[in-house]
């Protein structure tokens, strides 16, 4: 079984997801951290220096990677990995993928200054995220669950994951 989380900013990937694979026996990647690993610097200066494009090619190249040498994994992605179709049909084929969200009031309290956060690193943050949003919402509705993660903690959204996994799904096959 793999399970991909994907989804903003701020929705829980990261913390959600090394919580579900110690539930669910698995093992866990962050893409954030591989490709940070990968460049040898973080995200922000990988932007910094070589801008969106590079990142999004060491992003891809870290996921193409893990597709085909990996299992039994619960993989949290970049927020904008699946906006790129080619990945997006690799990581559904791969695996579950389940878009976590948020309401903007919310992602914009948990990324806090954005500073760390290079694509919303100008001054009005609420419209670089609402643009951002919309620019990914296709993309993100392509999953096969999504689950909003404002109100829930991160124990009601394993749940509701785990839910989702254990019932019969066209296409996916049954229980885990």
């Amino acid at each position: 079984m793999n399970i991909v989380l994907t989804g903003f900013m701020g929705t829980g990937k990261s913390s959600v997801g090394r919580r579900l694979a110690e539930r669910l026996g698995l093992k866990y990647a962050d893409t954030d951290d591989l490709v940070e690993a990968r460049a040898g610097m973080t995200i922000k200066d990988i932007f910094g220096r070589f801008g969106e494009t590079r990142f999004r090619r060491l992003e891809k190249e870290v996921i193409d990677g893990i597709i085909s040498s990996s299992d039994g994994l619960v993989l949290s992605t970049g927020g904008g990995a699946v906006a790129d179709d080619s990945t997006r049909r690799s990581l559904r084929s791969w695996g579950t993928v389940v878009c976590l969200t948020a309401d903007v009031e919310t992602i914009l309290k948990r990324v806090g200054s954005g500073d760390e956060r290079p694509l919303l690193d100008g001054a009005d943050k609420r419209e670089e995220a609402e643009a951002l949003l919309k620019k990914r919402e296709a993309a993100y509705r392509d999953s096969d669950l999504m689950v909003d993660t404002s109100k829930n903690g991160a124990e009601e959204v394993i749940e509701k994951i785990v839910r989702f996994l254990s019932s019969p799904r066209p296409g996916k096959g049954g229980s885990p």
